[in-house]
């Protein structure tokens, strides 16, 4: 693996230790991950390069699919089904069409009638599993029925990078959300969206990430966004909402600002956060440094700690 090249998404590093290279190559950079919810040591992963891994011991060892069943699109993370856990959604190939996995991905088949292609991002409702939601370049696509049928919701015309259903009951609603480059969307039911939160032309939205309880209210978003003219890491910005996405304010630091100069600072990737710890989110940067990788925060954004180094 080339190691300046590391991208992560969606995995959830040990609070302590060392990164070390893993059994498996190929070319190329990974570029969307997914662990299993029922089994934190099956992973899957996309490359760049067309190859789709899956490791059954938590990276230790890892097999390539077939091509003839699936080929990486390293635009999309795959993603497993909250119930049944065999059954994978993931994109397949740079066209980014809708395909599934029913054996635990050894075998995958084309799903959908008038599925999405050029899909970007793919969740799943935990509490209604039948619900998929699909963000894809020219919008966004909702499924009732486990994939099967598909229906475009929301004037969305922008590619769609993040898609989130909460689990908090809100006066009787669930949101769910969708975020392109400038824009965060949120809906009660899937058919009237709006607008929560804009950036201005300078600016970008690069991540974002939701944690939500059951509870009545109990839901926190957090925003990255960046100079859309700066490519490292010192201009970004974290927010943070409490209140389904109507106010956002900014964390209270940065992680790493304190100790690493802005020259070297690295952009960062992706902002991760999960429905099980709700005070914890990660910050993971597009590449490798020896000093600003991984960093956790268990309090929101207040304190953060490096968890990944060489």
């Amino acid at each position: 693996m080339n190691k300046k090249n590391i991208k992560s998404k969606g995995l959830l590093v040990p609070p302590i230790g060392r990164w070390n290279p893993t059994a498996f190559s190929g070319g190329g950079g990974t570029e969307a991950v997914a662990i299993s919810p029922h089994d934190s040591n099956f992973i899957i992963l996309n490359s760049d390069m067309s190859g789709v891994f899956i490791s059954r011991d938590g990276g230790k060892t890892w097999r390539i699919i077939p091509f003839q069943q699936i080929n990486a699109c390293p635009y999309c993370s795959p993603v497993f089904h909250p119930i049944n856990p065999n059954v994978i959604y993931a994109a397949n190939g740079y066209a980014g069409e809708l395909r599934v996995t029913r054996d635990g991905g050894t075998t995958w088949q084309a799903v959908g009638k008038n599925s999405p292609d050029g899909l970007r991002t793919i969740t799943i409702d935990p509490l209604l599993p039948t619900r998929i939601l699909a963000g894809h370049n020219n919008g966004l696509s909702l499924s009732e029925d486990n994939g099967e049928s598909w229906r475009d919701i929301a004037d969305i015309k922008d590619p769609v990078s993040h898609v989130y259903f909460s689990r908090a009951n809100i006066s009787n609603n669930r949101f769910m959300y969708a975020v392109t480059a400038r824009v965060v969307y949120r809906s009660p039911n899937g058919s009237k969206w709006e607008v929560v939160y804009s950036v201005s032309e300078s600016r970008k939205i690069v991540s974002f990430a939701g944690s939500s309880g059951e509870a009545e209210g109990d839901i926190v978003l957090y925003l990255l966004t960046a100079d859309s003219s700066v490519k490292s890491g010192c201009e970004e910005e974290i927010l943070i909402s409490h209140d389904v996405g109507v106010r956002w304010e900014p964390v209270t630091s940065m992680p790493g600002h304190s100790n690493i100069s802005l020259k070297e600072r690295l952009p960062t990737g992706y902002l991760l956060a999960n429905d099980v710890r709700r005070d914890t989110i990660y910050v993971v940067k597009k590449f490798y440094s020896p000093s600003d990788t991984v960093w956790r925060s268990d309090d929101r954004g207040y304190r953060w700690r490096q968890v990944a180094k060489a």
